[in-house]
């Protein structure tokens, strides 16, 4: 089992399903004054998830992961790079 960062919810499968389900209550014609219509309505909108749109989520992965690894890539460089700018300029 792999351990995903808290802090990198684009990267956690769970996250991105739970936003789908969010977004089906938000455009809900009722809105849920109660906790079991409120769970009916989660429910409802877990089972309304396609399967393609599950399997998009798990065959884009490999590209988010891809991606983000390059944009840390990048700031870390960039980060480096003033610092070393920074301790030029200082000497």
């Amino acid at each position: 089992m792999l351990h995903w960062p808290a802090r990198l919810p684009d990267l956690s499968p769970i996250e991105n399903v739970w936003d789908i389900i969010g977004q089906q209550i938000q455009r809900h014609p009722q809105p849920a004054l109660t906790v079991p219509v409120l769970a009916d309505q989660v429910q409802q909108a877990c089972h309304s998830i396609p399967q393609t749109g599950i399997r998009h989520l798990y065959d884009t992965m490999h590209a988010r992961l891809h991606s983000k690894f390059w944009r840390l890539h990048w700031l870390l460089m960039y980060q480096h790079f003033t610092f070393k700018m920074a301790l030029l300029a200082l000497t």
